[in-house]
């Protein structure tokens, strides 16, 4: 299991971020997700119209962990991860262009972080958060290409299976390692 990452790949989607937690991340009310407007995103410092052009992932800079993904991406994967992901477009602006980017909702969560055994970090008031290394548990279903952590939601989490999909098709996706993989 591998987890999706690329710092220098970061978008603001633009909206409210309570409507994107409730669609995106919790999976909530999703008959009214065809009713959101159009769905759009500002470039972050790090991206270039180039990088725009080749990435075929993208990162919502709150943390939150909704991906977005290219075109190409989409046209390449949407066979593999149909019963995984709905897709929906999303505009990302950079210096007044316009790059058409997909917003992803992934459909499956389950608890696949083993919190004890993965790394932390202190907070000021003493509590422990999830760091990295983290440990994913080895009895996750592979058939689940892409998951998002019921616990973490902010941990979106993909097979060897899903990365070795995204090698084949040279899709340009950054993956942190964990020390599981499923």
């Amino acid at each position: 299991m591998t987890l999706l990452n690329k710092r220098d790949s970061y978008i603001e989607l633009q909206g409210s971020w309570d409507t994107f937690d409730k669609y995106f991340v919790k999976n909530t009310d999703n008959s009214k997700i065809k009713y959101l407007n159009k769905i759009t995103a500002i470039a972050q410092s790090g991206l270039s119209k180039k990088s725009l052009s080749e990435l075929d992932y993208l990162k919502d800079a709150t943390g939150k962990m909704i991906p977005v993904f290219s075109k190409k991406f989409v046209e390449k994967m949407d066979n593999h991860l149909k019963d995984f992901v709905e897709y929906y477009p999303c505009t990302v602006i950079l210096d007044g262009n316009e790059y058409p980017f997909y917003i992803a909702q992934i459909k499956n969560k389950c608890n696949a972080i083993d919190f004890e055994k993965s790394g932390k970090r202190k907070l000021t008031d003493g509590s422990d958060i999830l760091d990295e290394p983290v440990v994913i548990k080895p009895e996750i279903d592979k058939k689940l290409l892409i998951i998002r952590d019921t616990k973490y939601e902010s941990q979106v989490i993909v097979s060897e299976l899903f990365k070795s999909i995204v090698e084949e098709n040279k899709l340009k996706i950054g993956f942190l390692e964990t020390t599981h993989t499923f």
